[in-house]
């Protein structure tokens, strides 16, 4: 095993690993009916707070065996972790070019996906206009890839590059799963 698929494997164990605690409580000796001063806002209240996210709501008044995971929260969570998923798969690859492409056409099917979730369960007219203008712009970016991709197969063996692509794509996966 090379040492950038340990380096992948870990990075996925990790990414997993964080999901997994992202829908634990705070801590076990936290009462849930407590109402504090400093307690965070409510599931009711979200609406009003435009930068409370998921994490947040998750650790309101409640525990995550108290809230059901509705339909689009499995559809969201789905579709990024199997655009994370392709994502990571090429980085496995030699070619920095063909890595990029690889890991781009994971991305924009990500994209795709949650777009049609927006349609699926979105009202407001120019939020569903721009999630079908993000699957009409993002299908012709990936078959351009695709046609790419069907002309440059991967390097049988890795460049003099290939290593600092792959840290550096580590390093950005990173910070933009920290924000």
């Amino acid at each position: 095993m090379t040492a950038f698929h340990r380096l992948a494997l870990f990075a996925t164990g990790v990414s997993a690993a964080l999901l997994i605690s992202a829908c634990q409580p705070a801590s076990d000796d936290v009462e849930v009916n407590a109402v504090q001063d400093d307690a965070p806002v409510v599931a009711e209240q979200v609406d009003s707070h435009e930068d409370m996210d998921a994490h947040d709501m998750m650790t309101a008044d409640t525990t995550p065996d108290e809230m059901p995971m509705t339909d689009i929260f499995k559809d969201y969570t789905k579709s990024m972790t199997d655009m994370h998923n392709e994502m990571m798969v090429g980085m496995a690859y030699n070619d920095p070019d063909t890595a990029f492409a690889k890991s781009m056409l994971g991305h924009h099917h990500g994209a795709v996906d949650m777009a049609k979730i927006e349609l699926k369960y979105g009202n407001d007219e120019t939020m569903r206009q721009l999630a079908q203008d993000i699957i009409d712009s993002q299908q012709l970016e990936i078959d351009i890839i695709n046609k790419w991709l069907a002309s440059h197969p991967d390097a049988p063996k890795p460049k003099p590059n290939t290593q600092a692509m792959q840290q550096a794509y580590t390093a950005g996966m990173q910070a933009m799963h920290d924000d």
